[in-house]
C-alpha cells in the first residue's frame, strides 16, 4: 500500500445525516447529503474518539427535528461540554461548559441546528 493511500480518510460508521471518518488527525464529520441541507456542515470538526464524533453527530441529527421524543436527552461530550436537548421540533437545547467534570457557568442556550454547531465549534473546531 502507498503512502497516499494509508493516509486517505476512512469512513467508520453512518450517524444521523454524518458519516464519521477516520484521519490523519482524528476523526471528523461528513454530510452524508450536503445536497439536502439536513445536517449543518460539522467538517471543521476534529475529535479525539469515533466516540465523540458519534455523540456530536448524534446530537445535531436529533436537535429541532421533528418526530423525535419529546422527551430529553443529556449527554457529555469528551468531559468537556454537556448537551441538553428536549421537546423535539419546537424544542430546547442548551450547552454547559464543564470544568472538573462539573457546570462551569450558565447554559447556552442554542435555537437550531446551525446554532448547536456554531456552540460546539471552541471545543471541537479547528482553524481552517
Amino acid at each position: 500500500m502507498t503512502e497516499a493511500q494509508e493516509s486517505e480518510p476512512r469512513v467508520v460508521r453512518s450517524v444521523g445525516g454524518y458519516w464519521v471518518v477516520e484521519s490523519d488527525d482524528g476523526f471528523r464529520l461528513k454530510r452524508q447529503d450536503p445536497a439536502e441541507g439536513k445536517c449543518p456542515d460539522a467538517d471543521a470538526f476534529v475529535f479525539k474518539s469515533d466516540h465523540e464524533a458519534d455523540v456530536v453527530a448524534d446530537l445535531i441529527s436529533r436537535a429541532f427535528q421533528k418526530g423525535f421524543s419529546k422527551g430529553t436527552t443529556s449527554r457529555t461530550i469528551g468531559g468537556l461540554v454537556r448537551v441538553e436537548i428536549s421537546g423535539g421540533d419546537k424544542g430546547r437545547c442548551e450547552l454547559y461548559r464543564l470544568k472538573d467534570g462539573k457546570r462551569d457557568g450558565g447554559p447556552i442556550e442554542v435555537k437550531s441546528q446551525q446554532e448547536l454547531v456554531e456552540a460546539l465549534r471552541p471545543f471541537f473546531g479547528v482553524e481552517e
